[in-house]
């Protein structure tokens, strides 16, 4: 069905595998179109936790900067900026798409994530690498910004003056770093950094979806919103949510101890 990504299910977890290996998984503009469509399909489909890495040796380099540089060539000389960046509208559109999918995005880091890949990283909710994991935003070195996200969501992340030293310097670090700076929770061996995300996606697949949701809903406001309006939406959704039939499931499996039985409503 997808040229460019490679996609399964396993019971309730959706796995997105970015498959432009040869190119280092670079995004091409039919990658952006076949992972909107493919969010598109995990929400039909009910997905209740979705996995993003690599096929090969690199998680994502960012922009084909071969087919960005075609783009270019084939507009008029008198070109705007504007129509010269037309092609970074897709790519917004699916980071915002990601970040806001009504489920938990695990990113599972493998080999070389700079640029665009990064920020791909950056949109999704739980971010673990593998152990020769590198991770950059290098834009900087070519005359660019970080254009996805990158400027924005590093910073919620990492705070402002971390942020400023990745972007500033432009330079590549591993693993190791970026669990110190907060950018992934955790580390593990390459080898077993898929079996560790489908593990962490399983917990979250026991969790009640309806309440994963607006966590993440309130948790990706709070930035955004002033306190008082946050506190507002937090006993907002916490109302709805006491009317729901998973919030009685998990209070009676509780009183009886056993697992509770969650099925979105």
């Amino acid at each position: 069905m997808y040229e460019t990504i490679k996609f399964d299910k396993e019971d309730a977890i959706g796995i997105v595998q970015l498959s432009r290996p040869d190119v280092l998984n670079a995004f091409s503009m039919q990658m952006f179109e076949e992972l909107l469509d493919c969010t598109s399909r995990m929400i039909a489909e009910e997905v209740r936790a979705c996995i993003i890495t690599g096929e090969g040796r690199a998680f994502c380099v960012g922009a084909d900067l071969r087919e960005r540089k075609k783009m270019s060539e084939a507009l008029p000389p008198d070109a705007s900026p504007f129509h010269r960046t037309a092609h970074l509208n897709i790519s917004r559109r699916f980071f915002e798409t990601l970040e806001n999918l009504p489920f938990p995005a695990i990113a599972a880091v493998n080999g070389v994530a700079v640029g665009g890949g990064l920020e791909l990283a950056l949109a999704c909710d739980l971010r673990i690498a593998g152990a020769s994991a590198r991770f950059g935003l290098t834009e900087v070195n070519i005359g660019a910004i970080p254009s996805a996200g990158g400027t924005q969501r590093l910073v919620r992340l990492v705070g402002l003056a971390r942020a400023k030293e990745i972007i500033l310097m432009g330079e590549i670090f591993d693993a190791q770093r970026a669990k110190d700076y907060g950018l992934v929770s955790e580390v593990v061996e390459d080898e077993k950094l898929l079996g560790r995300a489908m593990d962490i996606a399983r917990k979250l697949t026991e969790k009640a979806p309806l309440a994963l949701r607006a966590a993440k809903l309130a948790l990706n406001s709070a930035f955004e919103i002033p306190l008082a309006r946050g506190l507002e939406l937090e006993h907002l959704l916490a109302s709805v949510l006491s009317v729901t039939r998973d919030l009685e499931e998990g209070r009676r499996a509780f009183a009886e101890k056993r697992k509770p039985d969650f099925k979105g409503r």
